[in-house]
């Protein structure tokens, strides 16, 4: 059951990524709605643990993740406030190398991580990897997800017009998502 959750949180959060760009003031995906929130309203706990555990990102937007579409896993206790309305806030966050996807609960915990990185980026074992599973085909995009102490791998690769979307298993083999 574990599994069946973190394949449905990192393919919400590979859908949320591969819109971190877009201008939109709410981003919609397949399964979800994040809606953008003012800083001015964000837990003092969230601030403090992305000036810890992202020091060098500069923080772009911070969004909610409204109950209705949240995964159990995030619900917290309410005493009111924002709290009522989102199960979590996710943080996209912008450093030299990459843009990352943080999502925290209210307390600051630090849930997950999306991390995506551009073509030029790809780790080379990871180009290997998905060249021997799947022949021909060329890797146009490469990101990383941590879900509590588990990284997810994910290569969005193509062949012709045809493209599928890979991720790491629990034994680190590509299969289709």
């Amino acid at each position: 059951m574990k599994t069946i959750y973190l394949k449905l949180i990192a393919m919400l959060l590979f859908t949320v990524t591969t819109t971190i760009n877009a201008q939109n003031s709410t981003t919609t995906t397949t399964t979800t709605t994040t809606i953008p929130i003012r800083e001015d309203i964000i837990p003092q706990a969230i601030k403090d643990a992305l000036d810890t555990e992202f020091p060098n990102y500069k923080i772009m937007q911070y969004a909610g993740i409204p109950r209705e579409n949240a995964d159990d896993e995030f619900i917290e206790e309410s005493d009111g406030g924002i709290i009522d309305e989102f199960e979590a806030i996710t943080v996209t966050l912008k450093g030299v190398e990459s843009e990352l996807l943080a999502t925290y609960n209210f307390k600051g915990k630090l849930k997950t991580v999306f991390s995506s990185k551009p073509n030029k980026d790809i780790p080379e074992d990871i180009m290997l990897e998905v060249n021997k599973a799947y022949p021909g085909w060329i890797v146009i995009n490469y990101y990383r997800h941590l879900f509590g102490n588990t990284i997810t791998n994910y290569a969005v690769i193509k062949k012709g017009d045809d493209t599928i979307t890979l991720f790491t298993d629990e034994f680190g083999n590509f299969v289709k998502l």
